[in-house]
């Protein structure tokens, strides 16, 4: 059996990391359980026209955000 992986080009930590080292200062991350993109098999759209994973089962962040400011 194949199956098939799906991953992102930069983690979380190394995201956060660069931003650091650049001397930015991390006001807040917020992770999401909705994307604005169906970028999975088998993702559900919602009435507000976001996306989740099926059966809604949250088994990691779709999406997040980060607020960073110079220091």
């Amino acid at each position: 059996m194949i199956g098939k992986e799906y991953g992102w080009n930069h983690g979380l930590g190394e995201v956060v990391s660069a931003l650091t080292a650049a001397g930015l200062h991390i006001e807040f991350l917020r992770e999401f359980e909705k994307s604005p993109y169906n970028v999975l098999p088998e993702m559900v759209e919602t009435e507000d026209g976001m996306f989740l994973q099926k059966g809604n089962e949250k088994l990691f962040p779709l999406l997040y955000s980060i607020k960073a400011t110079k220091k």
